[in-house]
């Protein structure tokens, strides 16, 4: 018997969601340009809009304790502490884990990025 060939292909798949997006992006529903920065609140096409939408929707990164901080920090420590904390340790990440960790009253691992918190939970 010949085998059939599935409806939903690959390339289907692939053209179906590349026409989503495609659509999406012209009813300007994803894929905008932003004029400010991260924050609680972003400027889209002139307009102000509240973010509810990322990783910073309490703009905490603009607060100026958090600013002076990574100012000091930047001194000591560079842009970029880059190496495995298997290997060596950023004291500023176990300071951080123990604030963390009395605040929520949990265990807390603290990575460089989102994308590194993602992969290792």
């Amino acid at each position: 018997m010949a085998k059939t060939r599935s409806f939903f292909t690959r390339e289907r798949k692939v053209r179906t969601a590349d026409r989503f997006v495609r659509e999406m992006q012209k009813a300007g529903l994803v894929m905008q340009g932003a004029g400010s920065s991260d924050g609680p609140e972003w400027i889209v096409d002139g307009r102000p809009l509240k973010n509810f939408a990322s990783c910073s929707y309490m703009g905490l990164e603009q607060h100026p304790d958090l600013l002076a901080g990574a100012q000091a920090a930047l001194h000591e420590f560079g842009s970029n502490f880059s190496i495995s904390r298997a290997y060596l340790q950023c004291p500023l990440y176990e300071m951080l884990e123990r604030a963390l960790g009395r605040i929520m009253e949990r265990h807390v691992v603290v990575a460089p990025s989102t994308t590194m918190v993602h992969l290792a939970a």
